[in-house]
């Protein structure tokens, strides 16, 4: 391989990787604030608001009354979601009712949570298992990037520019990766407060 061959490799493999780190950067800024944070409760819940719209545009239509059964669906979500009693039988006219309902029994949720006592318990068993939810979801997703890399190599014969083809669907994988995470972050929350506090009143 000439000089200016490898010269070229290097340069495709730095901007590569530059995607790479561009991504890790958000990780670790999240990680960071989780393993440090004074009030980790809090800081969770800060993914709450996300976490419940993507769920929501993903699954009905902002143009279109939702029917009963994904609706249904949508609200048993929402119940094991927050730690406040959503009726899930309920009925709205349109999109915005839905919305402003959802937006409702967020800040209930939210209110509730200022008023919980400090649980070092709670915590601990949040900072643990947040933090293990972040790099085991890392990790996957640095193998799905490295076979996204492996497979652009192919494509780059078909005269599609592979970085920019790397980067594009980077993200995309990116951004999934990461609104699941969220996810999974709050809903621990969720499921380990509920335990502790079930555990406690036994």
């Amino acid at each position: 391989m000439s000089e200016g061959s490898n010269y070229q490799f290097r340069e495709f493999n730095f901007q590569l990787e530059q995607v790479i780190n561009d991504q890790r950067k958000v990780i670790y800024e999240i990680r960071n604030k989780l393993l440090h944070s004074k009030n980790i409760i809090a800081d969770i819940n800060d993914f709450i608001d996300p976490v419940v719209q993507t769920h929501l545009t993903k699954h009905i239509d902002h143009n279109e009354v939702p029917d009963q059964q994904t609706l249904t669906a949508f609200l048993k979500w929402l119940d094991r979601a927050l730690l406040v009693k959503v009726a899930t039988e309920t009925t709205f006219e349109d999109y915005h009712t839905l919305q402003a309902f959802v937006t409702e029994q967020v800040n209930e949720h939210l209110a509730i949570v200022d008023t919980l006592k400090r649980n070092l318990r709670l915590e601990k068993s949040l900072r643990h298992g947040a933090l293990q939810l972040i790099d085991q979801t890392w990790t996957a997703h640095l193998e799905e990037m490295g076979r996204l890399k492996d497979g652009i190599a192919m494509r780059s014969y078909e005269q599609e520019d592979p970085v920019q083809i790397y980067t594009k669907e980077g993200y995309q994988i990116f951004k999934w990766m990461y609104e699941s995470m969220q996810t999974n972050i709050h809903m621990l929350f969720v499921q380990t407060y509920r335990y502790i506090i079930n555990r406690n009143e036994q």
